[in-house]
This record gives C-alpha cells, sequence and structure tokens, in this order.
C-alpha cells in the first residue's frame, strides 16, 4: 500500500514538472515570428524597424504614424503640402485631387457664361469684386452689339502653382491649360476677332478663395 501510494504521487510529481517546463518554455508563434524578423533585421542594419538598445525593435509601421498622401501631393512642395494639412485639419473632408477636379468641371462653365452673358451663373462662381468687373465687360460688349463665341474645347491639364492661409482665408492658385475656340462678332455678324474653325492653345491662371470659418464655397477672386 505504502509503495502504491509513493509511485502514485511520484506520477504527479513527474506530471506537474512536466507541465511547468512546457509552460515556461512555450514560445507564442506570433512572438517567435517577431523574434526571426528582428533577428534577420538586425543583419541589415534594421531595415524595416526602429534601433534600439537591444537590437530591432518593433517594426515603423507600428509606431509611427503615416500620413498617406495621393499622387498628386506627392509631386508637391513641402510649403503646399503643410498648407494643404492645415486646411485639412479644419475641413476633413478637402481632399486637392477633389479640388482640382471641381476646377475642371467649373473652368468650362465660367468661359462659357461670360461669353453667352450669364450673369446668374457667374454670380455663383465668383467672387463679388470678381463678377462685378465681368458683368461691366458683359455689358460693355452688349452695348456695342457685339457677340462672343468662345468655348472650352478641352482641358489638357490643372495644376497647382501655390496655395497659401491667412488666418482661416485659403487661396489656391491654379495654371490651366486648355484647348478653344474664339471668335468676337460685330452687330452685323462680322468676325472681329478669331476665325472660324480656329482653335488655340490657352494658359489661364486662375485663384481660387475660401473661407475655411464659413459654409461658403470655394469662389473664383482673380484671373489671368
Amino acid at each position: 500500500m505504502i509503495l502504491m501510494e509513493l509511485l502514485f504521487w511520484a506520477i504527479i510529481a513527474v506530471l506537474f514538472i512536466y507541465k511547468l517546463i512546457a509552460l515556461l518554455g512555450r514560445v507564442d508563434i506570433n512572438d517567435e515570428e517577431q523574434a526571426r524578423e528582428r533577428r534577420q533585421a538586425s543583419r541589415f542594419g534594421c531595415k524595416g524597424y526602429y534601433q534600439g538598445g537591444e537590437g530591432c525593435t518593433a517594426p515603423m509601421q507600428q509606431i509611427q504614424d503615416v500620413e498617406i498622401l495621393s499622387g498628386l501631393e506627392s509631386k508637391l512642395s513641402n510649403k503646399i503640402r503643410e498648407t494643404l494639412r492645415i486646411i485639412k485639419e479644419n475641413d476633413k473632408n478637402f481632399t486637392i485631387d477633389a479640388f482640382l477636379i471641381g476646377v475642371r468641371k467649373a473652368f468650362p462653365m465660367i468661359i462659357g457664361a461670360f461669353a453667352s452673358g450669364d450673369t446668374k451663373a457667374l454670380s455663383y462662381l465668383l467672387s463679388n469684386a470678381l463678377y462685378q468687373m465681368f458683368v461691366k465687360d458683359i455689358n460693355a460688349r452688349l452695348e456695342l452689339g457685339n457677340k462672343l463665341e468662345r468655348k472650352v474645347l478641352k482641358v489638357d491639364s490643372v495644376e497647382v502653382d501655390d496655395v497659401t492661409i491667412t488666418g482661416t482665408v485659403v487661396q489656391i492658385y491654379v495654371n490651366i491649360q486648355s484647348m478653344q475656340s474664339y471668335i468676337l462678332r460685330d452687330s452685323l455678324g462680322h468676325v472681329i476677332d478669331g476665325a472660324e474653325g480656329l482653335s488655340i492653345r490657352a494658359e489661364d491662371k486662375w485663384v481660387f478663395q475660401r473661407d475655411l470659418s464659413s459654409g461658403d464655397i470655394w469662389a473664383l477672386i482673380e484671373t489671368g
């Protein structure tokens, strides 16, 4: 009986020791994988990892917040990208890509509205000061009886020249390359400028403005 009792406790002790060794020696698969990657990375100067006192530490992407830039933003200067970052902090929905798509759409609309004398359409897209200038030119043309036929045939490119911010007022300078047709006729229909069937390559430098503190939309404030 005593022998059987000793044998029982011996088996229990062996099982306990075995379980303890297994527990202490167990390595989580993920931990083992990360350790292997750190050892491998250390052979190449901790590439992709931060260099710590004990060798390569956690992967950079786990420590550093990385700002993902669009292909367009990555080509802009650091100064412009920093200004765009400030705009995004005030308007989470803003992206320069979407803004330039909007410019592509607004450009032929504004050119067409100016040519046809559609002052109502212009009032939604221009600043008050620029709107008054456009209306003055349109009225002068109408008084002479002249007719402007100007149309954007194709927008080749819209590029950002500069972005500035003063207080909460943002201005974006864009360079627009396009193909346009242009004819100016007198009251009798005679061509006094431009030519029939002629398309010209035009370069326009426009400036759009918006006050981030208001609900206003972007408005064209300057053309050139």
